[in-house]
């Protein structure tokens, strides 16, 4: 069972104890501390918000790519009973983007955007210090997930920066493989 797996989930750290007031401030859902046995390293406990698992489900990179490749066989073999599972994940249900992403469209948890002229499905994410992003092509035939420790959260200039960093090499993997 999952609760069994606890080594697929893994622990969410930050660097900079000095953030821990501001993190107080803006997130004090997430009950952050300081790291044990640290002086500069913050931790962040798993179910430290409200609709978790729904959000902020820290998998690790094992158990995403085996759940990233089940994605791209439709969760074969026989891991859904009904195919209509499938379809309602990939189901648009919001047309219009926000106003800081336009040509997104998202379902349920999964959204469509479109990147460097292609037409991706998948899911992005970050926290304090993890940005993350998993993908996979129109087709389904391809997929890619990156994880990096870049903070993109405080929404400033080098966070613009890190994301544009994020979606460039997202890009390329699937310029480079698709091929």
């Amino acid at each position: 069972s999952f609760t069994m797996r606890k080594t697929d989930l893994v622990d969410q750290y930050v660097y900079n104890v000095s953030l821990l007031s501001i993190y107080h401030q803006i997130i004090p859902q997430l009950n952050v501390v300081q790291a044990p046995n640290s002086t500069e390293w913050l931790y962040i406990p798993h179910y430290s918000i409200s609709v978790y698992p729904a959000a902020m489900l820290r998998m690790s990179a094992r158990s995403l790519s085996i759940y990233l490749r089940l994605f791209l066989n439709n969760f074969s073999p026989d891991l859904l009973q009904n195919v209509s599972s499938m379809n309602e994940m990939l189901h648009v249900s919001r047309q219009e983007g926000s106003r800081d992403e336009p040509d997104v469209q998202y379902g349920l948890i999964w959204n469509w955007r479109y990147q460097n002229n292609r037409r991706l499905v998948g899911h992005r994410g970050w926290m304090p210090g993890v940005a993350h992003t998993m993908m996979a092509n129109e087709k389904r035939s391809l997929g890619v997930i990156l994880l990096s420790n870049g903070d993109i959260t405080w929404g400033d200039s080098l966070a613009k920066q890190v994301s544009s960093t994020l979606t460039d090499i997202m890009g390329q993997l699937f310029d480079c493989f698709e091929q």
